[in-house]
């Protein structure tokens, strides 16, 4: 899957694979350290981005500029069971060099269009309040806002408001 590039970048858009684990899990780790899109406060192991990656209900697309990876974004199931089958969680992590370069926009078309091409209805996605950035985000991409977690996640339940979007597919 490719995606046509801004206006002179040379920027791509494709699946990633086992080979693709260092560079997703540095910008993924990235995210942690900016404390911007995840919870966790401690540093991601390589190999749960190699599970993911080994997962066929989770789907990984790789932004590259030049051949060099500047961001990712990856459908996961939303819950398990048939009622939610056609269902995913959507994540987007972008290189901090790289991020409003409108590879985030990039990534979340592509992805939107991966959902189609697998049959998915609905797309949901978690975000930190605090992160503008995403939220603007999601908001270009069609997403709507349907609620908002209080104080949601550590420590001990005192944690910043998610605000949890969907996209109707």
């Amino acid at each position: 899957m490719a995606s046509e590039p801004p206006a002179g970048m040379g920027f791509e858009i494709r699946l990633a694979g086992p080979a693709d684990a260092t560079a997703i899990w540095r910008i993924y780790n990235q995210g942690i350290e900016d404390r911007l899109a995840t919870f966790a406060t401690g540093m991601s192991p390589l190999s749960e981005v190699e599970g993911w990656l080994a997962d066929s209900r989770h789907r990984v697309l790789l932004a590259e500029n030049y051949r060099q990876p500047v961001g990712w974004a990856s459908l996961r199931p939303y819950r398990e069971g048939p009622a939610f089958s056609a269902m995913a969680e959507m994540s987007v992590y972008i290189d901090r060099a790289w991020r409003r370069h409108a590879v985030g926009q990039l990534l979340g078309e592509a992805l939107i269009a991966e959902a189609r091409a697998l049959g998915l209805s609905k797309l949901i996605g978690y975000l930190l309040e605090h992160n503008t950035s995403s939220r603007k985000l999601v908001e270009k991409l069609g997403f709507r806002v349907v609620g908002v977690h209080l104080r949601h996640g550590p420590p001990n339940g005192a944690g910043p408001n998610v605000v949890v979007v969907e996209r109707l597919l």
